[in-house]
Parts: C-alpha cells; sequence; structure tokens
C-alpha cells in the first residue's frame, strides 16, 4: 500500500496517531479520518490526501513491555467493525504469545549450551587445579585462583589454559 512508510513517519514525527495510541493505551484503537482533525490536528494534517479513509492499531506488548504495534489501513470510511476490532486484538494475542515462547525458547537453549559447556569443562579444569596442586603445592582454592589468573593474564578462557595443563603433563616439553 504506498504511503505506509509515510503514515508511520508521520505519526511518530507528529507524536500523534492509532499507533502511538494504541501503545500508549495498551487498546486497540478504531479511527476514521474524518474524526482525525479534533482529535489528532497535527496527525490529520500529515496525512490528509493519502487516500487513506480509517485505520485500526492494536498494541504489541511482551512481558508488559510495549514493543510495538500492529496496523491495519483501509481506503474505506467505515473500513472496520467492531468485530474487526476484536479479532485484531485475538491475532495480536497469539502474536505476542508466541514472539514470548519464541524468545523463551532462546533463552533456555543458551542456558543449555552454557551449562553443556560447563559440564564438558568441568573435568579438566578439575584435573589442571590437581596438576597443580602436585606441581606447586597449592591448595584447592589457590589453585583455582592460579588458573583464573593465568587465564585472566594470557587473556585465554580458563577451559582452554586448563587443557594446556593437563596436555603438558601428558605430554612434558623436552
Amino acid at each position: 500500500m504506498p504511503g505506509v512508510v509515510e503514515i508511520d513517519a508521520d505519526q511518530y514525527r507528529t507524536g500523534q496517531g492509532p499507533c502511538l495510541a494504541a501503545a500508549g493505551t495498551g487498546r486497540v484503537v478504531r479511527v476514521r479520518v474524518d474524526d482525525l482533525p479534533e482529535r489528532r490536528p497535527a496527525f490529520s494534517a500529515a496525512v490528509r490526501g493519502i487516500g487513506v479513509r480509517s485505520y485500526l492499531s492494536a498494541p504489541l506488548r511482551l512481558g508488559g513491555e510495549h514493543v510495538g504495534a500492529l496496523h491495519l489501513y483501509s481506503y474505506h470510511d467505515h473500513g472496520f467493525s467492531d468485530l474487526d476490532a476484536v479479532l485484531l486484538k485475538i491475532h495480536t494475542g497469539f502474536g505476542e504469545t508466541l514472539v514470548g515462547l519464541s524468545r523463551d525458547l532462546d533463552r533456555a537453549r543458551h542456558e543449555v549450551d552454557t551449562l553443556t559447556t560447563a559440564l564438558t569443562t568441568r573435568g579438566v579444569i578439575e584435573q589442571a587445579k590437581g596438576v597443580l596442586r602436585a606441581r606447586r603445592g597449592l591448595s584447592g582454592d589457590s589453585a583455582f585462583e592460579a588458573l583464573v589468573e593465568i587465564s585472566q593474564r594470557d587473556n585465554v578462557k580458563l577451559a582452554v589454559i586448563a587443557r594446556r595443563i593437563v596436555t603438558e603433563l601428558d605430554h612434558p616439553r623436552r
């Protein structure tokens, strides 16, 4: 639809419009262009002549936070009914749920990856601590602190340092 980008830009530029009203109130907003001059004069002046006759906007929220809005535009003066407003709210509710579930899934995958990495590196870190305890006569806490110090000094991950120490034990330098 020609002018859609301009309509959105005009809403943000003027600080008025159905999208911003839906976002601000958290409710579906249905507006006829003929009603705009008295309710939103700056937006009305900006969109006059685009050809859109009515707007329907619904807020999109995730976790109570506004993240956007879904807008429908019509070239008809009474392009949207009460039923359209209810259906749009139902559809945006499904969209919010799907996006929320997708975000939760991404977070869960990240946590699983982090835990998997921790589990796979724990053994080698414990072995490296044992090597440092034996070689340097350190306690368990001191051995771990030594590993952390080497990791930070060399700017290398702790697990990589631990593997180096364990590998050196298996393949000493000559």
